[in-house]
């Protein structure tokens, strides 16, 4: 039976746009682009976005039966087995997921103020026809908790006071995700948070959650942005070691070659036997932060369940990328143009949304705020308003609703290098010092805290627990021994790299001279590729960009992967393990070649979607 809300608009459509006022964000932009401010459906919209969470990750726990919300939500609804992430890092995909725009568009490309996370042009720009201005124009009361952006609350760009537009009920987090000792600006206050239980940041989101479906009207829009699983990593106590015994699944790509792949990835080398061993305790606590998320998703799909709104509410499961974990060698990021870094899970459940059906049909993130505005209208939005088009017509059945579905996805990403943002693990440096015929080693661990700024505590729980939650230096000091050779003679470095550090001007350098640091990123790790999404046609084709010390353009060294490029066959090798770019014909690159330039310089949605 339809909920009274939905009753409600059906028979007063526009009653709820009325009542938004003409002063409000979502409302001035309707008058700018005719037709956003159409009567809404009545439907009501909620969203879980997870952090940094693979595909794999969610299938290895609904094996186990450890996550029975997840499971249950994909038993009602639909699950794309090819939706990709446009940009895999934090930043700029989550304002793809807002906005509907690729980042060669937005000018949001990469997770530092200077490259446009929650900058004033951000603000200016990518906050004014975002997902919530968009459900605020059409009369919906909107909710966010959690992580946002990664420089949300950044002084300069308005600290805490800083509430986006369209947001009713605004709980987002400074910073990075963390799950203790974070604080969080409740509709333009700064809240500070500690290490007591009801601390835990999944928990307080959902929390949250409930507290707005408790008291708002339909119809309502909300987004719960979870830490979960992104690193530090850390379950809540009385989840901790449910997956002692557990390893991430050696699949082909585990510790693989990357011979034939560009710098960053052909430099790591293999995994040496400790580091593996830290790979597998990472992976194990990633997953158990997941169960507390599943947790959350249960409190919250009650919530909805008591308002009477269960069959008039779709709910969405996604996260913002993938995540590598000891494959081709690499310890764990994201960043990179593989599979498991690129593909997030995404399940769609609700009104005529088919159940228990898994669909090959591929999505990307920018296809999120069109699929928002078909849910919210019962439509897809004016041709060229966004990059991206409405997957609910698929979920429904119905996948060329609005024409023909496109063949292919721009997946883009811009590096960044020492003078920027340049990301380190932990480095591990080794001071010889002679005196005489005896030489004293000393070991220095360099380890300067990257993300937000962590207030002295104790853990949480106590016991094993506690005595369990080392820092990431004292892991990296306990579970390798100093320095690692590549088993194929790549240079020295230490084993294992617990976490991104931002180290300071001149350190880098030494570092790396001595062998001993494992870079995630660089200028050089800059990218454009074009995924064809067409079952029995799967492939993946990349070009590369690189720069100089001053990040001025360069060409590429001859005769490696950056100067040509990489293409996977995704049929023949879907791990990814070979990079077959020389096995194109010259007809087959200069196709590839300018269907990528077309997608990674379209201006307008109607190019950028590929709409027929």
């Amino acid at each position: 039976m339809a909920s009274p809300g939905t009753l409600l608009a059906l028979l007063l459509p526009g009653l709820a746009s009325a009542a938004a006022g003409l002063a409000s964000p979502g409302m001035l932009l309707a008058a700018l682009l005719p037709g956003l401010a159409s009567a809404a459906t009545g439907h009501n919209v909620l969203v879980f976005l997870t952090d940094d969470v693979d595909v794999a990750s969610m299938e290895d726990l609904e094996a186990l039966d450890l996550v029975p919300t997840y499971s249950r939500l994909r038993a009602a609804g639909t699950t794309w087995d090819r939706v990709f992430v446009n940009t895999p890092v934090c930043c700029p995909s989550r304002a793809q997921f807002l906005t509907g725009k690729f980042s060669h568009n937005t000018g949001f490309v990469a997770n530092s103020v200077d490259t446009g996370c929650n900058s004033k042009g951000w603000q200016a720009d990518g906050e004014t026809d975002s997902v919530a201005t968009v459900a605020s124009a059409a009369g919906y009361a909107t909710f966010y908790a959690g992580k946002y952006l990664n420089m949300y609350g950044n002084g300069k760009m308005g600290g805490p006071g800083h509430v986006p537009p369209g947001w009713d009920d605004w709980h987002g987090l400074l910073g990075n995700s963390v799950f203790y000792d974070y604080d969080l600006s409740v509709n333009g206050v700064r809240e500070a948070h500690g290490t007591a239980p009801e601390d835990y940041l999944t928990d307080l989101v959902a929390r949250r959650a409930v507290n707005f479906l408790e008291a708002a009207a339909a119809p309502w829009f909300a987004i719960l942005g979870t830490p979960a699983s992104h690193d530090p990593f850390e379950p809540r106590p009385d989840h901790f070691g449910a997956l002692d015994g557990a390893s991430r699944p050696r699949t082909p790509a585990w510790n693989a070659s990357a011979s034939d792949k560009h710098a960053i990835v052909r430099r790591q080398g293999f995994l040496k036997a400790p580091v593996a061993d830290y790979v597998d305790r990472t992976y194990r606590r990633r997953l158990e932060c997941l169960l507390s998320v599943d947790e959350a998703m249960n409190a919250t799909l009650a919530a909805v369940a008591a308002r009477g709104e269960a069959d008039a509410t779709y709910t969405i499961f996604t996260s913002d990328h993938g995540w590598h974990l000891g494959e081709f060698g690499l310890n764990y990021d994201k960043r990179q143009l593989y599979e498991f870094d690129t593909r997030v899970p995404f399940v769609l459940a609700g009104p005529g949304v088919q159940e228990g059906v898994v669909l090959a049909h591929g999505g990307g993130f920018v296809d999120f705020l069109p699929t928002l505005y078909d849910m919210i209208h019962g439509s897809p939005p004016p041709a060229g308003a966004y990059d991206g088009r409405s997957l609910l017509p698929a979920a429904r059945g119905d996948a060329d609703r609005d024409g023909p579905w496109r063949d292919d996805l721009l997946v883009e990403y811009w590096g960044e290098g020492d003078d920027a943002n340049t990301r380190f693990r932990t480095g591990l440096l080794v001071v010889v010092v002679a005196c005489g015929a005896s030489f004293l080693v000393a070991l220095a661990a360099v380890a300067v805290h990257a993300t937000v700024r962590r207030r002295a505590r104790t853990a949480p729980g106590g016991g094993d627990y506690a005595s369990s939650r080392k820092t990431s230096e004292e892991e990296a000091l306990a579970a390798v021994s100093p320095i690692n050779a590549g088993d194929d003679g790549s240079p020295a470095r230490v084993g294992a790299f617990i976490k991104p550090w931002k180290l300071g001007t001149g350190v880098p350098g030494v570092l790396e001279r001595l062998g001993d640091v494992w870079r995630v990123d660089e200028w050089d790790n800059t990218y454009h590729c074009l995924r064809h999404l067409q079952p029995g046609n799967e492939s993946v084709f990349c070009v590369f960009e690189c720069f100089d010390e001053l990040h001025e353009p360069k060409a590429c060294a001859a005769g490696t992967p950056e100067s040509e490029g990489e293409y996977y066959d995704l049929e023949a090798d879907p791990y990814q393990l070979t990079n077959a770019y020389g096995a194109l014909s010259a007809g087959e690159l200069a196709a590839k070649k300018a269907r990528l330039e077309e997608l990674w310089t379209c201006r307008g949605g109607v190019a950028c979607a590929g709409l027929n």
